[in-house]
């Protein structure tokens, strides 16, 4: 899988539930964003969906704190 696969997927599910949980009070909760995020590498990682390498340099990409 490529980095841009990745978060196109993170965006279309995770974040999207996010932002719905967001809504409720206004106030973006990055580090719940950034959690999240390490979370889904480390279980696609334990998967073998991604490679040691790319689960230790993919960094946080800006969409997450926007």
């Amino acid at each position: 899988m490529k980095h841009k696969q990745f978060n196109l997927l993170f965006k279309e599910t995770i974040l999207e539930f996010i932002k719905s949980q967001e809504q409720k009070d206004g106030i973006k909760d990055i580090p719940l964003r950034l959690q999240s995020y390490n979370d889904l590498i480390d279980g696609f990682h334990k998967e073998g969906k991604i490679t040691d390498k790319q689960a230790q340099t993919w960094g946080h990409p800006k969409f997450l704190y926007s």
